[in-house]
């Protein structure tokens, strides 16, 4: 939860101000475009010009932008691939992206550095037909600008946190959460019962497995101060926005439970090794200061959810954007409402009606949504598949679709992730 966001989420309003970035409550470094998560949306017609200047004022690191999707044609050197179709854009520099919008469709920026696009460095690229060359216009009545669907997996520590402890030690990369548009609950802390364990038990627990607590690393990141400057689209980027570390784990569940399902072939000693790291890491959260401790658990509870606003009878284009950066496809569909997909990854297609779609990272697809139903408020499922299904994290967020004249509130089932659809009028 960033500073902009002040007493988000026991304000719901300011959870809505323009910089807040709430994820999904957990206390950890994002890094991010002009302070939004997604970053700004490039909006244009094609055949237009498009001019951004990236800014970067991360520390010790470079970055590139990547238009996805985009051919890049007569402009191979705006790809953004770092080293290849262009020098790193190095610390306080800047670098101007001029190309053209030269292929319609639902695409997405993000950047190509490291794992810097899954700690939030990416956003919306739509480039519109005119009505006279979109063989689809005639399916729906609407096209808006807020009808986007960013999505995201998540985790409650960096993406080099994550990558080391997978590659370099005995962590794992499963995402634990998935965000819509930036923001989301975690459903496993909802349900979670809080406890509390003796410290220095922890202490002999990770000292009899004969690992030294003090080596834990505990990841940490200084604030950047932010920098002002008026671009073409984004400017500024990227800044890094520190708000406060967060346990590795969602606070009382057993490490050892996600650590089995992942390693259940390992060396017993090598889990118990685990168990005593990730136990510990906690506690040193824990006592620094120890209020924080139980704030994600708190917060994640009422982080509002993204609601896509429609009229009853009427025919809307959303654009489904896959901008995760792990191994999470996910399975999208809308409580008693089908779904008609008329483009894929910026083509049209022959339009087909499904229940679901799933889709990969990188992936887009658009769809045409008939508001056919009485005026409630519906949810927007997303689920997690392979590193992110029941046998792993059961990964899983809901946004809420709501028809005008609807009341302000969630649908009165709880969101689970083995969800069976079932269709009323």
């Amino acid at each position: 939860m960033s500073k902009a966001c002040y007493d988000c989420p026991n304000n719901a309003t300011d959870c809505l101000r323009p910089h807040c970035i709430t994820g999904d409550g957990s206390r950890r470094s994002v890094l991010v475009v002009n302070r939004k998560m997604p970053g700004p949306t490039i909006d244009v017609c094609l055949g237009d010009k498009i001019i951004v200047d990236v800014q970067n004022s991360l520390l010790g690191e470079t970055t590139t932008i990547h238009w996805h999707g985009l051919h890049q044609r007569q402009t191979p050197y705006m790809d953004g691939v770092p080293l290849i179709s262009q020098c790193p854009i190095s610390q306080e520099q800047t670098f101007r992206y001029k190309f053209y919008a030269d292929n319609a469709g639902t695409h997405f920026w993000h950047s190509h550095t490291g794992v810097q696009r899954g700690d939030g460095a990416l956003g919306p690229l739509i480039v519109r037909l005119p009505a006279t060359l979109d063989i689809h216009h005639k399916l729906y009545d609407f096209d808006k600008p807020d009808h986007l669907i960013v999505l995201q997996d998540w985790t409650s520590i960096t993406g080099v946190s994550m990558y080391n402890a997978h590659y370099h030690s005995t962590g794992d990369n499963k995402p634990k959460n998935i965000l819509i548009n930036g923001r989301g609950r975690y459903f496993k802390a909802v349900t979670m019962d809080e406890t509390e364990e003796d410290d220095s038990q922890m202490d002999m627990d990770a000292s009899s497995s004969m690992f030294e607590p003090t080596s834990i690393p505990i990841p940490t990141t200084t604030g950047v101060p932010i920098e002002t400057d008026t671009t073409t689209f984004t400017t500024n980027f990227p800044e890094i926005t520190t708000v406060i570390t967060s346990p590795s784990i969602g606070g009382t569940r057993d490490p050892k439970t996600d650590f089995e399902l992942v390693h259940d072939n390992i060396d017993p000693a090598m889990k118990s090794l685990f168990t005593a790291q990730e136990r510990h890491t906690v506690v040193r959260n824990k006592r620094s200061p120890p209020e924080e401790y139980a704030t994600f658990l708190n917060e994640t509870r009422h982080i509002p959810l993204q609601v896509y606003y429609v009229n009853k009878d009427n025919k809307y284009r959303f654009r489904l954007i896959n901008a995760e950066f792990l191994n999470c496809p996910m399975e999208v569909s809308v409580d008693n409402h089908t779904m008609l997909v008329i483009a894929s990854d910026g083509s049209e297609i022959e339009p087909i009606e499904v229940d679901t779609v799933v889709t990969y990272a990188g992936e887009r697809f658009d769809f045409v949504l008939h508001t056919n139903k009485k005026i409630g408020n519906y949810w927007i499922r997303v689920k997690g598949l392979m590193d992110c299904d029941d046998r792993f994290t059961s990964a899983h967020q809901v946004a809420i679709l709501r028809y005008y004249g609807a009341k302000e509130e969630e649908p009165s089932d709880v969101p689970s992730y083995d969800y069976v659809r079932q269709d009323d009028n």
